[in-house]
């Protein structure tokens, strides 16, 4: 039997396993805890910062700018500038004043689209002509399409569409088609994106969208497409229906929005801005969405005319081409 252990030493033992048994308690505890935390159980809690609460930001206005009367009414951009071609006149439009600088034989449905030099193109019927940006004609191309109905330059390559149903990639200097294709006789639209053209045909015997490859000389048709207007920004096709907006990203064909629009008479995009002519409740109606997802950008505003011929993009404005009243508006973003 061993010897009792004195009173006083079963105090001191006590005391030692107390203070053991604290300290492993506090270690854990402070294991199990962040820095942050740590800092905020030994410091004195500061006072909460104000918040400030922020609305998300509702779509912009737009408001009508600059009015260009009695010098066309289908308006083109070439050179950083705006364009107004009418019956047998080119006009350039500068601080919202138009300057007529050429005459010639071409009516006012003729075409204006960007070249890819900088300068622009004017077709009319069956004839291509070049124009500088100072406005100076070149000599007159007879492309063999038939009537032209749309003119496109993207990534070096010149197209020319026309009414018998052919589609040609053409020398700019001659006019000669270097490649042909037929997609189905009636008028055509065309846009670019991610290397691709994109072409809508209004005829029934023919896929209303097909996506050319200019490089393998392929035309894939695009999934779920319906005829109507269609436009390209932000590496996407946008076309319009009688039921909405829809739209697939150009090199996937992957759906990737929505645009409740029903029945959109114009579309043009430029950069992720993505610019829809429609008919409203008082008229004609221009809108702004982000081509990127469809989301509401700014309007819709009621253009002062009926029958819109063309619009001309950038990412802030528009000019717009109104046939009814003969005038080109300029339309921006507040």
């Amino acid at each position: 039997m061993g010897t009792p252990m004195p009173p006083h030493h079963r105090w001191t033992i006590a005391a030692f396993v107390l203070a053991l048994v604290t300290a492993f308690a506090g270690g854990v505890w402070s294991m199990t805890l962040s820095p942050l935390e740590k800092r905020a159980a030994t410091t004195t809690p500061a006072a909460p910062l104000p918040v400030e609460q922020v609305a998300a930001a509702a779509p912009r206005d737009l408001r009508l700018g600059a009015t260009v009367a009695g010098d066309g009414s289908v308006v083109g951009r070439a050179a950083g500038s705006a364009w107004a071609v009418g019956r047998g006149t080119l006009a350039k439009i500068v601080s919202g004043t138009a300057t007529v600088l050429a005459r010639g034989p071409w009516s006012s449905h003729a075409i204006l689209a960007p070249a890819n030099d900088g300068s622009i193109w004017l077709a009319s019927g069956r004839s291509l002509w070049p124009v500088s940006p100072f406005g100076t004609v070149g000599t007159r191309l007879t492309p063999s399409v038939g009537p032209i109905s749309a003119v496109l330059a993207a990534d070096g390559r010149t197209w020319v569409a026309g009414t018998t149903g052919t589609l040609a990639w053409i020398d700019p200097w001659t006019g000669n088609a270097i490649q042909s294709y037929y997609l189905g006789r009636s008028s055509y639209q065309l846009a670019a994106a991610s290397d691709y053209v994109f072409v809508s045909t209004t005829d029934p015997t023919q896929p209303p969208i097909v996506r050319l490859d200019p490089a393998l000389g392929e035309a894939v048709p695009v999934p779920g497409a319906a005829a109507g207007p269609i436009a390209t920004a932000d590496g996407r096709l946008w076309w319009g229906a009688a039921d909405g907006i829809r739209c697939v990203v150009a090199e996937t064909l992957r759906r990737c929005g929505r645009i409740d629009v029903a029945s959109p008479a114009i579309m043009a995009g430029q950069g992720r801005a993505l610019w829809v002519v429609f008919a409203g409740a008082h008229g004609a109606e221009l809108a702004l969405f982000d081509a990127k997802n469809g989301r509401s950008v700014a309007g819709p505003i009621v253009l002062p005319g009926s029958a819109v011929t063309s619009v001309e993009p950038s990412a802030e404005a528009a000019w717009v081409g109104i046939r009814d009243t003969g005038t080109v508006v300029q339309v921006a973003r507040r």
